[in-house]
């Protein structure tokens, strides 16, 4: 059970698929069996009970942990999906991006994330996922000049 919080507290947030994806990279594929898989998936499970993991949705964390890095792809590997970019991670990438450059509308703002995460303009769901992000963050105050010269809260 401690491999795993170790694996979460590294990680997190990630996306379940993934986690298990490095879980089985670390315990050997081939010895990756259904069975260790529900006892891995049954130690998450206890871990959030007991208070030391976070569960939203397909993520796990650490609990009440901000997220404060957004991680880019590095070159020549495969690049995570829209739907494994935890959206607390998403949301950092766009508020440091806004607090880079102060007064961009919208769309670039959007445009620039999408090509942070090695994305393309095509790429599905990630400019709705991002336009979702900006959204909250709005409506968090976290963000203001909406929609033609975003700025971040702190500098306005």
């Amino acid at each position: 059970m401690e491999f795993v919080h170790r694996l979460i507290a590294a990680e997190g947030p990630i996306h379940e698929e993934v986690f298990f994806l490095h879980t089985r990279e670390v315990l050997h594929p081939k010895s990756f069996t259904t069975p260790k898989k529900k006892l891995i998936r049954a130690a998450v499970e206890q871990l959030a009970e007991d208070g030391r993991v976070a569960v939203d949705g397909e993520f796990f964390d650490l609990p009440d942990r901000p997220c404060r890095y957004a991680r880019r792809p590095f070159p020549g590997l495969t690049k995570r999906t829209v739907e494994r970019v935890a959206p607390a991670e998403r949301r950092t990438a766009l508020a440091g991006l806004i607090h880079d450059e102060p007064g961009r509308p919208y769309g670039e703002v959007v445009a620039d994330a999408v090509r942070f995460f090695g994305w393309t303009a095509g790429t599905p769901g990630a400019k709705s996922a991002l336009a979702g992000d900006l959204y909250r963050l709005r409506d968090q105050g976290r963000i203001t000049g909406w929609p033609d010269s975003l700025v971040g809260a702190a500098s306005s």
